[in-house]
């Protein structure tokens, strides 16, 4: 929703004839009769059946990638979509039939179909992806990326996490000793050599 506002707000400072937004009587009287009477937008052809079903599918891999199915997936994108329509965009423009139809279900069509096969190919391939299949995540997932500039920015993001290290075995004069079969190693400490080494490594990123 922080998100959407931010929309809105770089959209009310464009020029009105590309967004046609009516910036002349925003106030809450003007978003009540916009919920109230939704209509069909006059927007160009790109932006209502491509930029919309481009942002429908970046709500849909989200969910996706927050582990809900595709059912819950396709009411999450709806959700947001119903939510910027009544939300900041309501003050300057009536509720969009287009967007509340087109932008969850193209988008789903979209994410499950091109966006999910793209990313799930990447995610297969042996080692880091390199330049271009990072692009490919970013631009199929755009608020999964934004979200973790957010999160370094404030600080949001801290994560704490022990790994095990594995076995190490003697080495040196604890492996001599072992040869040898005596009973421990003939260092100052006496420690036994027929016992493993563990450990575990802490990692904090914020």
């Amino acid at each position: 929703m922080g998100y959407q506002a931010v929309t809105v707000a770089v959209l009310y400072a464009m020029p009105a004839e590309q967004t046609r937004f009516d910036r002349s009587s925003a106030s809450y009287g003007k978003w009540r009769d916009n919920v109230t009477n939704p209509a069909w937008d006059r927007d160009d052809h790109f932006v209502n059946y491509v930029l919309h079903p481009y942002w429908g599918a970046a709500y849909y891999i989200r969910a996706r990638e927050r582990g809900l199915d595709r059912w819950q997936s396709l009411g999450y994108s709806a959700l947001l979509s119903a939510i910027y329509e009544f939300g900041a965009e309501a003050l300057f423009e009536p509720v969009s039939y287009q967007d509340l139809i087109v932008t969850p279900l193209a988008g789903w069509l979209l994410g499950e179909y091109v966006f999910s096969p793209i990313r799930a190919s990447i995610k297969a391939k042996p080692g880091e992806p390199d330049a271009v299949d990072k692009v490919a995540l970013v631009l199929t997932d755009p608020l999964g990326a934004l979200n973790g500039v957010t999160d370094r920015i404030f600080g949001v993001e801290t994560r704490v996490s022990f790994a095990p290290i594995r076995p190490i075995g003697p080495s040196g004069p604890a492996a001599a000793a072992l040869a040898e079969g005596r009973g421990s190693w003939p260092g100052p400490h006496r420690t036994s050599p027929r016992a493993l080494s563990w450990g575990l490594q802490l990692q904090v990123r914020w």
